[in-house]
């Protein structure tokens, strides 16, 4: 399996509707790491359609790290469009 030698950011607003946090296939990514930067409104965590009854929750500050998924991963909040931050290697 190659190995990533390169570091992605982004910050991203994501919406109760469901936000693509991290793009598209990628089988070099080895990790990724989800921060919600929002002092109030928690988000969730979870493939396309994720919502908040059906998504991992990610409280306030809160962040997440994902091994081994190379296919998009997606966030939605809770109510309006709070920011989060990813970091993909």
């Amino acid at each position: 399996m190659p190995r990533n030698t390169r570091i992605r950011t982004a910050q991203v607003a994501v919406s109760t509707a469901g936000t693509i946090a991290v793009a598209a296939e990628n089988s070099e990514r080895t990790g990724i790491i989800i921060q919600n930067l929002d002092a109030s409104i928690i988000c969730y965590v979870g493939e396309s359609g994720v919502q908040p009854t059906t998504g991992l929750r990610l409280g306030v500050g809160v962040s997440i790290q994902i091994e081994g998924n190379t296919g998009p991963i997606y966030v939605a909040s809770a109510s309006a469009t709070p920011t989060i931050a990813v970091l993909e290697y």
